[in-house]
């Protein structure tokens, strides 16, 4: 019971780790750190065996137990391999005595077991363990604030456990009583000032939090505007798309699509292009393709797409290229191969992301989505405001089925009115589309409210009437993205 009720935010923290460790490799000492970022660190990280890799780093006991540690989560987060799994999962009780080799009376002897036991549980989550990774989370929550308490002023524990504590704290009030059962109380104030700390510092592990603060921004409190005007800050890309390290690289491109500016994604991916195969990871060819989706290029995303799905060897995201693909074809008017793509959405890939799920749920019927709207839908989630509203010139409303159809339409307008800041006319389709009736499973109405709310609290300042929306998003049950719509909602009406 446990588990299933807080099953939801263990996977958002799971997404902001992974996100954050596959991006970037911090370890305890500096300069071995610092070794991580150079092409054969990278190449051992993501190709080479067990034994190579063992040659490819200081063995120094705790030291290399620790980073060896980071090895084996980095195989397992970008493979999907049960076999390998079973093969590396051992390792963690290895490493967790071998860390402890370090003097008691030093941070690092909790830190390392702290972050172990991190990287350890979310692993444990990616292969559907997540009785044994909620207990590697809460023992390594503990571990980092006791440590903390014991060396206040040690910068690699306050980044970590200032964006556990932020993390924590955006937990719904209904998760509440259990975290408080577990001793897991976050608090969203200190979580940021520790971050701040150590983001605003000098030298490596600054560099760390700058990361961990643009996760927290964009995964946690949803402010992909703020992820990427602060990433502009810290000039982490030139406007030509070349970024500092081919890691910020990947960051500032997954920043980018979801702050609808696909553009900007596509010219950073055409940047790494340029530079050579050790530079690409996995997920390359699926980042490309969604960039040149997303800006409304469908003959490059079809050739991305495929590419990914031949040479990609996992399950993450094979659904959703399929859908990609079918969205594709269903645009572009060849509906046998649309046909085609949607049959292999049912047949390939596994449901591990919620790209997946939904490409699933779509292709079974279960799923909102009119295909005569994709073009609009997906031009305005990549930014491409100009191309969806030539477009919206062209179709009126009464072009559309009543019902669904018409109400997506209305939707769809919203949220183009909405990112170009046209509140009012924003306010207006959202409304248009809370006043027809609600058509089960759809995410179009509850939606609707919640942007009202935010709408209401952010330009109209109107606390109550906020509160009023943010409530009726709980109203509505059984539809999709539901879980992270009524979290966003109660975090929302937590804040005011």
């Amino acid at each position: 019971m446990i588990i299933n009720s807080f099953a939801y935010f263990l996977r958002l923290f799971c997404v902001c780790f992974l996100g954050y460790f596959v991006l970037f490799f911090g370890t305890v000492a500096k300069s071995t750190a610092q070794n991580l970022f150079t092409i054969e660190q990278q190449k051992a990280l993501f190709s080479l065996s067990t034994d190579k890799f063992k040659t490819s780093i200081t063995a120094s006991g705790a030291l290399y137990a620790h980073q060896y540690n980071y090895w084996c989560f980095i195989k397992l987060l970008i493979q999907d391999e049960a076999k390998l799994y079973q093969d590396l999962q051992p390792y963690e009780e290895k490493h967790l005595a071998q860390v402890q080799l370090y003097p008691k009376n030093t941070p690092e002897y909790l830190f390392a077991q702290s972050e172990i036991k991190l990287q350890w549980a979310i692993i444990q989550l990616k292969f559907g363990h997540e009785w044994a990774a909620f207990q590697g989370f809460r023992q390594a929550y503990k571990l980092a604030k006791e440590n903390h308490a014991k060396f206040p002023a040690y910068l690699p524990q306050k980044k970590t456990l200032g964006f556990l504590q932020i993390l924590l704290a955006a937990a719904p009030e209904n998760y509440h009583w259990l975290l408080s059962l577990l001793g897991l109380e976050g608090n969203r104030q200190e979580g940021w000032l520790l971050l701040n700390e150590v983001a605003n510092s000098q030298g490596f592990y600054a560099e760390e939090a700058r990361i961990l603060w643009i996760l927290a921004k964009l995964m946690v409190e949803k402010q992909a505007v703020e992820a990427l005007n602060k990433i502009k800050e810290w000039q982490w890309y030139e406007p030509q798309g070349k970024s500092n390290t081919v890691l910020h690289s990947y960051l500032c491109v997954w920043v980018c699509i979801k702050a609808h500016t696909a553009k900007q994604a596509n010219l950073i991916l055409s940047n790494i292009d340029k530079t050579s195969n050790s530079d690409k990871l996995p997920l390359y060819d699926y980042l490309l393709a969604e960039s040149y989706f997303l800006i409304g290029r469908y003959v490059e995303a079809s050739q991305n797409y495929l590419s990914y799905l031949a040479v990609y060897q996992g399950n993450r995201y094979i659904k959703d290229a399929y859908f990609k693909l079918y969205a594709i074809a269903e645009i572009t008017g060849q509906a046998t191969t649309a046909t085609q793509h949607k049959s292999n959405i049912l047949k390939n890939g596994a449901l591990q992301t919620e790209a997946d799920r939904y490409a699933q749920k779509f292709a079974e019927g279960k799923a909102a989505g009119s295909p005569k709207l994709f073009r609009l839908r997906f031009l305005t989630d990549g930014g491409e405001y100009e191309q969806a509203t030539q477009w919206l010139q062209q179709h009126a409303v009464q072009g559309f089925e009543k019902g669904v159809e018409q109400t997506e339409y209305y939707y769809r307008m919203a949220r183009l009115c909405h990112l170009t800041q046209q509140y009012s006319q924003a306010i207006t389709h959202y409304q248009q589309v809370l006043s027809q009736s609600y058509t089960p499973k759809t995410y179009f109405a509850p939606n609707s409210a919640l942007q009202m709310g935010l709408l209401c609290m952010q330009q109209l300042q109107k606390k109550d009437l906020a509160k009023y929306y943010f409530k009726k998003v709980l109203d509505y049950q059984d539809y999709e993205y539901e879980k992270g719509i009524r979290y966003e909602a109660q975090r929302y009406l937590k804040q005011l």
